[in-house]
């Protein structure tokens, strides 16, 4: 009798705890682009000590300015992407880089019979005779267009792809974790990384709660600084599939880097912090 109290007791804790959950709705995390994203979130919100949270995914695919608007109208509780002083504006930005600096890297998807086209590229105003493509909402967009880089620009994502291998345009930049998986998953179109080039410019991607949400913004804070702290951060960046690829291959030690200011960026960006940054 008694262990069946027990046995009762336990599964009604259980499911109290479950059914009081606070639900968080979040952008999609299907690709390997926002996966990394997605667990770094988990693990956060599942170690929160005052409180249970259930992370819930978007029913689909936004782009970024409607994340911002779902986010705003309540629909989205936390959204990523790289920053703009705007989203610092309208939204409440948690200040740790997620990728440490590393999505200001860019590595550029070129066609395989164009890999070796660059290779006597080694200044901003040589990179200026490229056509780049970008998508047309992305704080990248507007960072190469102030450097005075040509682009073609377009609302999905994955449209870029099939216009590079088309002809539209020569090259994507891409965040240094980001081509090989891209490249491996458009396997059926002739496009490589091109081995010579970095293009780095200071970038930060955080998470996004709305303007009054306090209480998340500081549970989401708190748990990505502890993680910080235990050296867990690192390990969940490194261990990333991307990620761990991208530092494995991209050999940035042999590329000619060419640097782009960034001054879209908020004087907020906590460059003082070195903890939150990567050291190559």
């Amino acid at each position: 009798m008694k262990k069946w109290s027990l046995f009762c007791f336990l599964l009604l804790m259980t499911l109290s705890i479950k059914f009081h959950a606070q639900e968080i709705v979040v952008n999609r995390s299907d690709d390997l682009n926002n996966q990394y994203q997605f667990k770094l979130l988990s693990t956060v919100l599942s170690r929160a000590q005052d409180k249970k949270y259930q992370i819930k995914q978007y029913d689909h695919v936004l782009n970024q300015t409607q994340m911002v608007q779902k986010l705003k109208s309540q629909e989205l509780d936390v959204m990523w992407a790289g920053t703009k002083k705007l989203y610092e504006q309208e939204l409440r930005a948690i200040y740790i880089p997620l990728f440490k600096g590393l999505l200001g890297y860019r590595l550029m998807i070129v066609r395989e019979e164009d890999k070796d086209r660059y290779r006597d590229i080694n200044n901003i105003e040589d990179l200026r005779s490229i056509n780049m493509g970008q998508g047309r909402l992305w704080a990248d967009a507007k960072i190469l267009q102030s450097a005075g880089m040509n682009l073609v620009t377009t609302l999905k994502y994955e449209n870029l792809f099939y216009m590079l291998e088309g002809g539209r345009f020569d090259a994507f930049p891409r965040g240094v974790f980001e081509p090989f998986s891209e490249i491996k998953k458009y396997k059926h179109l002739p496009l490589t990384v091109e081995p010579h080039l970095v293009i780095a410019y200071p970038l930060a991607a955080y998470y996004f709660v709305r303007k009054d949400n306090n209480e998340l913004a500081r549970v989401i804070e708190d748990g990505l600084l502890k993680l910080i702290e235990s050296g867990e951060f690192d390990q969940i960046l490194e261990n990333d599939e991307m990620v761990g690829t991208a530092l494995s291959k991209a050999n940035l030690a042999d590329r000619t880097i060419i640097r782009i200011d960034n001054p879209y960026l908020s004087d907020k960006t906590p460059f003082n912090d070195e903890r939150l940054w990567y050291k190559f």
